[in-house]
C-alpha cells in the first residue's frame, strides 16, 4: 500500500520518534519532567512514556540488586538513580544505543524514500523526453520531404547526350 504524505507526517509525530529525538538531543541525560514537558504526551502516550521509564528503572534495579542483565526492552537507560520514585528528578535517563541506531536507520529510510521519489520523477521526465524524441525523429523525414524537396528539370539537350552515351556503349 502506498503511503501518503500524511501517513509519513503522522509517523514523524509518533510518541516513539518524539521520545528518541528528545533523548538524542540530551546525551548527558534527562529527567521525566524534562521529557514530559518537551514532548507533551497525550493520555495514552503518557502511559507509554511512563511504562518505558518504569521498565528502565526495573532494569537498573535488577542490575544493582541481582547483578543481572537487563531483561525488559525499553528505549531508555537509567544513568542516575535515587529514591523510590522513578519519575522523580533524582532519576536521569538516556536513550539506548539500540534506539539510537534504529532512529538513524529510520532517518536513512526516510532519506532513501525521498531520493527514490526524486529519481522516479526524473526517470519519468527522461522517458517523456525520449518518447518525444522518437516521435520527432519519425516525423522529421516527412517534414523534410514536404518542405525541402527540389524539383529537378532535365532539358532535352541532357536527354540527347545521355542517349548518345547509351548508344555508344551498346555498339
Amino acid at each position: 500500500m502506498k503511503k501518503s504524505k500524511t501517513d509519513t507526517e503522522e509517523l514523524d509525530k509518533s510518541i516513539f520518534l518524539r521520545m528518541i529525538e528528545f533523548g538524542i538531543d540530551k546525551p548527558n541525560g534527562f529527567t521525566f519532567k524534562e521529557i514530559n514537558n518537551a514532548i507533551e504526551p497525550s493520555g495514552w502516550e503518557y502511559l507509554i512514556l511512563e511504562k518505558y521509564l518504569h521498565e528502565a528503572y526495573l532494569n537498573a534495579l535488577n542490575r544493582r540488586v541481582a547483578n543481572a542483565a537487563a531483561t525488559i526492552e525499553t528505549p531508555f537507560f537509567v544513568i542516575q538513580s535515587g529514591g523510590n520514585d522513578h519519575l522523580s528528578d533524582n532519576y536521569k535517563y538516556i536513550i539506548s544505543y539500540d534506539s539510537h541506531f534504529k532512529y538513524l536507520d529510520y532517518q536513512e529510510l526516510k532519506f532513501a524514500r525521498q531520493n527514490a521519489k526524486e529519481a522516479r520523477i526524473l526517470s519519468e521526465r527522461a522517458i517523456r523526453i525520449s518518447i518525444g524524441a522518437i516521435i520527432v525523429s519519425v516525423f522529421i523525414p516527412f517534414v523534410i520531404a514536404v518542405f525541402m524537396t527540389q524539383s529537378v528539370k532535365v532539358e532535352q539537350e541532357q536527354i540527347n547526350s545521355i542517349e548518345s552515351v547509351i548508344k555508344s556503349l551498346n555498339n
